[in-house]
């Protein structure tokens, strides 16, 4: 059995896939990486049962990845690399508040 790190944002140049691979938990369960931004993301969020993301494709996908399809994961944890609000009036702090709310242990 694999647990789903996702990683929303940062440097879109950092292959996460690569960085993760072989990695496992106390040697048994193999965490899975997904890659995605804020933009890219729709969430549905259960206190009781945590949170399903669909992974819209991205603009920019990395070589040798899944990027380029949409993906629904359902993460274990999350690894935030970027603010949830941007230039031009983008605010995905709903996005952070839905993971909150499905009490995901998340790191920033």
């Amino acid at each position: 059995m694999s647990k789903v790190l996702l990683i929303i944002g940062g440097d879109s140049k950092i292959n996460w896939y690569e960085l993760f691979k072989g990695t496992t938990l106390h040697g048994k369960e193999e965490i899975k990486v997904e890659f995605t931004r804020w933009d890219e993301m729709q969430l549905v969020s259960y206190s009781d049962s945590g949170a399903v993301i669909d992974l819209l494709p991205s603009a920019n996908p990395l070589p040798g990845t899944n990027q380029s399809k949409r993906r629904t994961v359902t993460p274990h944890f999350v690894l935030i690399r970027s603010a949830t609000q941007a230039l031009y009036g983008q605010d995905w702090r709903n996005l952070l508040i839905g993971l909150m709310y499905a009490n995901i242990p998340s790191f920033s």
